[in-house]
């Protein structure tokens, strides 16, 4: 009976698999200590079962229907206007925004390449 470590089962996996098809049981061994054996499945031990049919899905929406009086996407739409814009990026910003901040961002990547050079 041959002894392989986890890692080497992982590596060649289908030369031992060949090898428990031709009734030869291999140990697994974790850090020297045995954890699996494989051996050869024979007779009646083995059942294939067949796929159940599905009866129902996960995207089955349960509870009562709800009636809108407009469409999603306007409720969305008057959200985001209350919020106002983005304190972040650039959706909403107005250019000079943006393109303060891309100087900034530009200025303190230079900065960084500069070997030797301090920042104030």
């Amino acid at each position: 009976m041959e002894r392989v470590t986890v890692a080497s089962l992982k590596a060649r996996l289908s030369e031992y698999l060949r090898r428990v098809e031709g009734g030869e049981p291999i140990i697994v061994v974790r850090h020297g200590t045995p954890v699996a054996r494989l051996e050869r499945v024979t007779g009646p031990q083995v059942q294939v079962h067949p796929p159940r049919k599905r009866t129902g899905s996960w995207w089955t929406v349960k509870g009562p229907a709800v009636t809108l009086d407009r469409d999603v996407v306007d409720y969305l739409l008057d959200e985001r206007a209350d919020r106002g814009p983005r304190e972040t990026g650039s959706v909403g910003a107005a250019p000079q925004e943006v393109a303060e901040r891309a100087s900034r961002d530009e200025r303190a990547r230079r900065d960084e390449r500069a070997p030797g050079r301090r920042r104030a």
